[in-house]
């Protein structure tokens, strides 16, 4: 998979929705993207919010 498309996982990676393959090589290309890893950083806040809800429902 190709740096953009590894971009295009952050969100998903935010929210734990990766399968454990994919979770382990986003988490390399998080070792190399400052980019990504600030993304992830900023996600943070909401993706424990949208955790909340789903537990409360």
């Amino acid at each position: 998979m190709r740096s953009l498309e590894r971009h295009r996982d952050v969100g998903a990676y935010a929210l734990g929705v990766l399968d454990e393959a994919e979770a382990f090589r986003f988490e390399d290309h998080l070792m190399e993207c400052p980019r990504c890893a600030a993304q992830v950083t900023e996600f943070g806040p909401a993706t424990r919010q949208l955790m909340l809800f789903r537990q409360a429902t």
